[in-house]
This record gives structure tokens, sequence and C-alpha cells, in this order.
């Protein structure tokens, strides 16, 4: 738990430091797995579908990781805050820091409890009889690779 919450907290200060540097925060996960974490740089629009769509190329990538957690990055509107929400099998915690934009600022750090979690992010997390094909496989590399659509950062400890 200590990890998680800690890797929850890290990802607020990454958002932070995003806007300090006058960059708008966009969609991320963070996928954590015993060799390491990685963070997913994802575009997304409003349309349902390929919100849909985005999370499942994620579950991929966390099976092709044998990652076994996520926390998602954002900004809000309302409230307009910086948001991290993550979850594992058993856990599910999610917290957010209020900003005010003109002098740019930013709250103290507030839990949520976990019913605030939409349940659909559940289909995120691989389940023990879930696998990747060789299709599957190619789609991460496609994805993910060197020269793949999404940008990934390793995250080293």
């Amino acid at each position: 738990m200590h990890r998680f919450k800690e890797a929850i907290i890290q990802e607020i200060e990454v958002s932070e430091s995003i806007m300090k540097q006058g960059n708008e925060v966009t969609l991320r996960f963070r996928i954590l797995s015993n060799n390491g974490d990685y963070t997913i740089h994802t575009p997304l629009t409003g349309d349902y579908t390929e919100h849909m769509n985005m999370l499942c190329i994620v579950k991929y990538f966390m099976l092709w990781k044998n990652a076994n957690a996520f926390v998602m990055s954002s900004r809000l509107i309302k409230p307009n805050a910086i948001s991290s929400a993550g979850l594992t099998k058993n856990i599910s915690l999610a917290a957010y820091e209020r900003i005010t934009t003109r002098p740019l600022e930013f709250g103290m750090v507030q839990w949520l409890e976990d019913s605030t979690i939409d349940p659909i992010f559940n289909n995120i997390l691989p389940q023990p009889t879930d696998r990747l094909g060789e299709v599957q496989k190619q789609e991460c590399y496609r994805l993910f690779g060197a020269e793949g659509q999404f940008k990934v950062d390793r995250i080293l400890h």
C-alpha cells in the first residue's frame, strides 16, 4: 500500500511540475509492475469510443509488462484541480489538488473515497486468465516500441 500511495502522490507532483512549466496536463497512466514503472502519455478526446479503445490499449500494455496496478492522472475542470487515481486488484485510491490559476497555486492533497472511482477502470486491470495473443503483442510493439505511436517513459526507482 505504501508504494502505491506514494506513486499517486508522485503523479500529482508530476502534474504540478507540468503546470509550473506552462504546459497542459493531459491524460497519462503510470503502470506499476515488478520490473519497474512506466508512464504512458495518451491523447484523449471527448469521443467515448476512442476513450474505451485507449483503455483497452493500456490494458494490453499492462499485460505485456506483467503489471498489477496503475495510476491515472489528469486535469479536472470542475473542480479546477489535478487528480490521480489508482487501482490494484485489492485497492483503489484517488486524490486531487485544487488549483488557482492567477497566480498559479496548488492546494493540499485531498484523498477521496474509493467509491468515487468509476468502476469502468476496473476493466483495465489484467485478470489472471488474460493473455496477449501474437496480434496483441505486435500491436504493443507498434504502439509502445521505440518508434511507437505513444510516448512511454520508464521510471527508475
